[in-house]
């Protein structure tokens, strides 16, 4: 099995058959850094335009450097945003390689309604599955 490094700031829980199976403690967190530009309000109420233009990665310092090869799971729109501007992705990849690890893989967690696992005041506990690109 492939190691698998979270870098989102909580722990990820894999769930099957309603059952954690699979706990990944953090490892630091992938940020976006973004800029805001003004909009035309909304019914009157102000609004903004996101646009990321940055990536922040802080590794925690117990950080694993013995992994060569590995799967990171980042927040879905880490994900999104890897796909949408190469740069964030290379920027992640010379960090992990200056730690000497070679992504292999990208994910986050899925928290689709078919994925999604909630307690019972409906906040969420884990996921079933992760997304990828």
């Amino acid at each position: 099995m492939e190691k698998i490094l979270n870098l989102t700031p909580h722990d990820i829980v894999i769930y099957k058959e309603n059952k954690p199976v699979a706990v990944f403690p953090s490892a630091g967190s992938i940020r976006l850094t973004e800029r805001i530009k003004e909009a035309s309000p909304v019914a009157g109420i102000p609004a903004v335009v996101t646009e990321f233009n940055g990536v922040s990665v802080v590794l925690s310092q117990d950080f694993c450097t013995q992994v060569q090869d590995a799967v990171v799971i980042v927040s879905l729109p880490v994900l999104q945003a890897t796909k949408e501007n190469p740069f964030i992705l290379e920027k992640i990849k010379k960090v992990l390689k200056d730690k000497n690890v070679n992504l292999k893989a990208i994910v986050a967690p899925d928290t689709g309604n078919d994925s999604v696992v909630r307690n019972k005041k409906g906040q969420i506990i884990g996921v079933k599955r992760f997304r990828t690109l």
